[in-house]
């Protein structure tokens, strides 16, 4: 007589817990992940996408696993790892993350695929007139000879930003040794100095004789005052 129910093991043995009896039948109870009458289907938790960046997903009996891509991490691989934290770009440049690797963009002076080389700006020389080039980080420093300024000492003292104070006139000299600079002032009326800095106070003179003094910019004010030498005998300003 040919067995029935589970007699005849119809249930398939991989997803099946249990199998059970019943009046002219049976019914299998599928583990965890399978189903199907026979509990013969398994039943896939990786469904396109789950697991993020082309990372490969994983069917487990109760559940699944992402095998996640160098520089990726978390349940579904959806975390970027940032690849420029430590700063492999150098603090000057700056780094753009990407997936498990970085991309430097080099500020002005550096080079290479970390920007680790510092470009020598003095190779080309840029300081005029005689100037020492100093190379620094990114950048250049020219030590100029007297009397030349400027950023590449291009520029004569009188060229540059004027030295002298107070309006007055920059006039430039070639006698090194009586112009060590390179320039001398032509100062203003009223003021006086090496570079015309100091205010002449017309004050000190007392020129103000029954009256106060006040000296000004290019001027002196002569404020007088009354002075009462008794009855009949008033002294005014002359």
């Amino acid at each position: 007589m040919p067995a029935t129910g589970c007699t005849s093991n119809p249930c398939d043995t991989k997803g099946t817990s249990m199998c059970e009896e019943q009046r002219g039948s049976f019914k299998c109870t599928c583990h965890h992940g399978y189903t199907g009458l026979f509990c013969e289907i398994s039943i896939s938790h990786c469904v396109e996408g789950l697991c993020h960046h082309g990372s490969k997903c994983v069917n487990l009996p109760l559940g699944f696993v992402c095998e996640c891509l160098p520089g990726l991490q978390g349940r579904f691989c959806e975390v970027n790892i940032d690849d420029c934290l430590d700063k492999p770009c150098g603090a000057l440049s700056i780094c753009k993350d990407g997936i498990n690797a970085y991309d430097c963009f080099c500020a002005p002076g550096f080079v290479g695929p970390e920007c680790s080389l510092d470009i020598n700006e003095c190779v080309s020389y840029p300081c005029k007139n005689g100037g020492t080039c100093i190379d620094q980080p990114g950048n250049y420093y020219c030590r100029c000879a007297a009397p030349f300024k400027g950023i590449n000492c291009e520029l004569l003292p009188c060229e540059a930003v004027n030295p002298c104070d107070n309006g007055a006139e920059c006039m430039e000299e070639a006698d090194p040794v009586l112009f060590p600079l390179g320039f001398r002032c032509r100062c203003r009326q009223g003021f006086t100095g090496a570079r015309c800095e100091i205010n002449i106070d017309e004050c000190s003179s007392n020129p103000c004789l029954h009256g106060f003094c006040y000296d000004e910019v290019f001027a002196v004010i002569f404020r007088a005052v009354v002075l009462n030498w008794g009855p009949g005998h008033t002294k005014g300003p002359q």
